[in-house]
């Protein structure tokens, strides 16, 4: 971060470990109920419209 606070960078570190934990353990759902490749195409088109938004 350019202002020279750590805060800033702290937070957005911890966002996105969130978010991976939440992707890995909804991934790991889906592959224990058989329904991987529906939750990758809900996933991939969930981020796409993150994304344009």
């Amino acid at each position: 971060m350019r202002s020279g606070e750590y805060l800033g960078a702290m937070i957005l570190s911890w966002i996105n470990t969130v978010f991976y934990q939440d992707l890995m353990a909804g991934m790991r759902s889906a592959i224990e109920e058989g329904r991987f490749e529906a939750w990758a195409d809900e996933t991939k088109a969930r981020v796409t419209l993150a994304k344009a938004a």
